[in-house]
């Protein structure tokens, strides 16, 4: 099950769509650095009673949130092909005929998509901490309070691996297809997840733990004694 795991993510982590994804997620962790007067306004809250990104809490939140949105996207486009490259070699087909346990062999492609996800947030979890330091030198969260925003995405990280892999072994959900399929899937996720205050069992379809965080953002307005009334 690792030599599979990590002959996969080698073999994925090699190719040029790699280096392009992370590069723009790097790039991503630049543009949605909140900034207190700009043409774009990545995160706002109640301008008229909090000042704007003038801590850099701020920056870690904001990260999270657009990555929440975007990564469930660009990561299943990333990982969908897991299983096809190896039809594709004839490689599925051998550990199909032999005495392989095909739970070993699907687990380890489940375990690499995993870590092929997890790559691409650390990728921004980085690109945020260096913008932090540039754009507020001198002023440092805990550890806990710059990472809790991007912990809250990892539950989403393994949904999107497992969905991944089950429309890479659904023959109807292969080629171009189930690829359309899946993306309107994920974004019908994003609208029940919208839904989620009015009726609470949605909790389940947070794919993008965007909720966690504007939960955890409207709390602090409250224990700060100013409820925040525009996000």
């Amino acid at each position: 099950m690792i030599r599979i795991m990590k002959a996969d993510l080698f073999q994925r982590i090699r190719i040029p769509s790699f280096f392009v994804t992370v590069a723009m997620l790097l790039f991503l962790s630049v543009i949605s650095t909140p900034r207190a007067k700009g043409v774009i306004q990545v995160l706002s809250i109640d301008p008229s009673v909090y000042r704007q990104a003038d801590n850099p809490s701020w920056l870690p939140s904001s990260a999270a949130l657009i990555l929440g949105l975007i990564l469930p996207i660009i990561g299943f486009l990333f990982i969908r092909n897991s299983l096809s490259l190896d039809r594709e070699t004839g490689v599925a087909d051998l550990f199909m005929t032999t005495r392989f346990h095909r739970f070993r062999y699907v687990f380890g492609k489940f375990t690499a998509n995993c870590l092929l996800l997890v790559s691409l947030w650390l990728t921004v979890v980085i690109g945020t901490f260096f913008m932090s330091i540039l754009r507020f030198p001198g002023q440092w969260l805990s550890m806990y309070q710059f990472l809790s925003p991007f912990l809250v995405l990892l539950p989403g990280i393994l949904l999107l691996s497992a969905l991944a892999l089950l429309a890479d072994t659904l023959p109807f959900l292969r080629g171009t297809f189930g690829t359309i399929a899946m993306i309107f899937f994920i974004l019908i996720l994003y609208v029940l997840e919208a839904m989620r205050n009015k009726q609470e069992g949605l909790n389940l379809f947070n794919l993008s733990g965007t909720n966690y965080i504007l939960d955890a953002i409207k709390q602090a307005g409250i224990v700060a004694g100013k409820p925040i009334n525009g996000l």
